[in-house]
């Protein structure tokens, strides 16, 4: 079974970008966190994942996130490998989300006007 679920924060504004046919497709970093005893202290240790979204769920994370937000992320790891501009070949592993649970405030509970300007409330 290939499955990942992890709770963090966002650590950049989600991007979102449209393939060919016109799908959407978001990409974001996201930081979880725990405690570490390193000799007689502990200390907070912060990993680093790399979250993509297609669709409905890569749209709304675009819509609805920000640097720093809190999320729920579930989906699967994916290693992608492609060649540099240098020629070398790189590879990252990724988690691709099936699920996204924001768990901070819209943006127009915080105060913020909806992507686009608009007056209206988002309809979620």
């Amino acid at each position: 079974m290939n499955k990942a679920i992890l709770m963090g924060r966002l650590g950049r504004d989600p991007e979102l970008k449209r393939t060919q046919a016109g799908g959407a497709v978001v990409s974001v970093s996201l930081a979880t966190n725990e405690r570490e005893k390193q000799g007689d202290a502990w200390v907070d240790v912060t990993e680093w994942h790399y979250i993509v979204a297609f669709g409905r769920t890569a749209e709304l994370m675009a819509e609805r996130c920000r640097k720093g937000d809190p999320v729920l992320v579930d989906g699967r790891m994916k290693t992608r490998k492609w060649q540099g501009q240098d020629g070398n070949e790189r590879q990252r592993t990724e988690v691709v989300a099936s699920d996204v649970r924001f768990l901070a405030k819209m943006p127009s509970e915080r105060g913020e006007m909806p992507p686009g300007g608009g007056g209206g409330e988002m309809p979620f």
